[in-house]
């Protein structure tokens, strides 16, 4: 197993432990930093967005997208994942036009 399969399978380990506790809290600081760590790890952006929406957090749920954007210009899924976020923060026109990215 390499260093980064690891270091990643020990922030999910945490991850899952401090959700299954209800420390949403906690588990949406794991997704930022997984997400931070591993830009392309879509995951850990779309249970971020999860959590973001149940806690009725919208501009975290946009902005947890749109930063691994950079890292992943050819990753379609995510452009929907950032449109949703767009839609949540009533920002309709720009969630419409995905070519702005």
């Amino acid at each position: 197993m390499t260093t980064i399969a690891l270091a990643t399978n020990k922030l999910y380990a945490y991850l899952y432990l401090v959700f299954g506790r209800f420390h949403i809290d906690i588990a949406t600081a794991l997704h930022e930093e997984i997400t931070h760590q591993f830009p392309r790890d879509l995951i850990s952006v779309q249970q971020g967005q999860y959590h973001y929406f149940y806690t009725g957090n919208q501009e975290k749920l946009l902005e947890i997208a749109q930063k691994v954007l950079p890292s992943n210009p050819q990753r379609d899924y995510l452009y929907g994942m950032v449109a949703f976020g767009l839609e949540q923060c009533h920002q309709f026109k720009a969630a419409f036009n995905r070519d702005k990215y």
